[in-house]
């Protein structure tokens, strides 16, 4: 299977994984959540380990993780948090920006220039970004405000920005070693990471217990979804599939979860949103095509 089939199952795969988180932080904390989705996809992964993969692993392995785990780890949390505390419509078109960034990182990685393809698709995620938070037509510059005002939004763009640093780590640990391990290894430790947070929020071992009891087919099913939506990325990489790209092709997963929200969950809907995610959508496929 190639890297660009290997996207296209991410993005799928991340399509129900937004809609099951959405409904599972209706009742779980962000942290409590973020800890059981890291527990049972390390358990999917777990069996796709290989004893010759694993002696393979020498001190730059361990440099890469240490590198990426607790980044990763506070980006989880604040996805998390986003998700709960905003709508889906808001929070999945702003993800688009990390694909951005990570271009826009690229040729510090690469010393490869950015096309002019790149930078259309930039901007026109940009300007998408602007529509999204235009409620009003004659408070134009309201935008610009909201975008790093609102609680979600903030919570966004650390995950974002710690996004940049986290993803081309985990793609040089794939290129070296392979997917399941460096998955494996980059979960144990986020969820490692997680333990003393949620115990502390959860208020111990009991209330996690009685919370993964009264929602424990819904943990596995994500811990399904979310294992396969992260090895398929995590393939992609091996692929030979570039971050930026990979990525711009996860995050087209916008036009099914903002679908859901505005259907199903009712979010607010207005013109310059659907212009505004419609433009996130067409600069992540430009980014895609750069």
């Amino acid at each position: 299977m190639g890297w660009f089939a290997l996207a296209i199952c991410c993005m799928v795969f991340c399509s129900f994984k937004s809609v099951l988180a959405k409904r599972l932080l209706h009742s779980f904390e962000p942290s409590s959540f973020s800890f059981f989705d890291q527990f049972f996809t390390m358990l999917f992964v777990l069996p796709f380990l290989h004893a010759r993969s694993l002696a393979s692993l020498d001190s730059d392995f361990w440099l890469m993780l240490g590198a990426s785990v607790v980044p990763s780890m506070v980006g989880v949390v604040y996805l998390s948090k986003a998700t709960k505390h905003g709508q889906m419509s808001d929070v999945s078109p702003l993800l688009i920006f990390l694909p951005v960034f990570v271009a826009l990182a690229g040729p510090l990685w690469n010393d490869d220039a950015l096309s002019q393809k790149a930078w259309a698709g930039i901007c026109t995620v940009g300007v998408g970004g602007y529509f999204l938070k235009l409620e009003a037509w004659r408070r134009p510059f309201d935008p610009l405000v909201r975008i790093m005002s609102d609680r979600a939004a903030r919570y966004v763009w650390i995950t974002v920005i710690l996004g940049v640093w986290t993803t081309q780590i985990q793609k040089w640990m794939v290129q070296a070693y392979d997917a399941g391990t460096a998955l494996f290894f980059t979960t144990l430790g986020v969820f490692l990471c997680l333990v003393p947070l949620t115990f502390r929020h959860a208020g111990g071992l009991k209330n996690l217990t009685r919370e993964a009891g009264q929602a424990w087919k819904l943990l596995i099913i994500l811990g399904v979804v979310s294992s396969i939506s992260a090895w398929s990325q995590f393939e992609a990489y091996n692929e030979g599939g570039d971050v930026a790209t990979i990525l711009s092709i996860k995050r087209l997963s916008v036009i099914f979860v903002s679908f859901y929200g505005f259907t199903v969950l009712r979010e607010n809907m207005n013109v310059p949103k659907v212009i505004g995610i419609g433009l996130m959508t067409l600069g992540g496929v430009v980014l895609y095509f750069a």
